[in-house]
């Protein structure tokens, strides 16, 4: 394996074939980190490549790319299995893989922001909702099953569907 200093930050290791014998073929490949997350509560695995916001850029491990704020339709999301998704991000919130307090739901979260708006906010204690930022993160594929419908039905005032 070599190492290479000028890749991304979820490159990290690129295995480069030898020659091949004439008439075959050598595959080379590259070592992905690749990051857990969920889509109305199914576990899926995605890969962050860039972002328009430099502290999103870090936290992400993806290049910045202040242009990526010029993309259409910012904060939204179209429906379930878009290719459009939001990401929630937290500090202080439950975690734990058997906790039923550990949001993997948008309509959970949306849900919980709409009805005890004293327990999720935004930055500050703002309201909670979309900060902007858009991320390039593709989808690589479910670790179980699709997604067939959101775990919750969205409340009144909630923030889905998209305003």
């Amino acid at each position: 394996m070599t190492t290479h200093t000028n890749t991304a930050d979820r490159v990290l290791g690129i295995h480069i074939a030898p020659p091949p014998p004439p008439g075959q073929f050598l595959d080379s490949w590259v070592d992905l980190l690749v990051v857990k997350g969920f889509d109305a509560g199914q576990p899926i695995l995605y890969l962050s490549t860039e972002t328009d916001d430099p502290l999103a850029a870090v936290l992400e491990r993806s290049v910045y790319v202040p242009a990526l704020a010029n993309a259409a339709y910012n904060g939204g999301d179209d429906f379930l299995g878009s290719a459009r998704e939001r990401l929630f991000g937290f500090i202080n919130g439950q975690t734990g893989a058997d906790n039923p307090q550990a949001q993997i739901d948008e309509n959970v979260v949306f849900n919980l922001a709409a009805t005890r708006p004293d327990l999720i906010t935004g930055p500050g204690g703002a309201p909670y909702g979309s900060v902007g930022i858009d991320i390039n993160c593709a989808v690589l594929g479910f670790t179980n099953l699709p997604p067939t419908a959101n775990l919750a039905a969205p409340v009144p005032n909630s923030q889905f569907p998209p305003r």
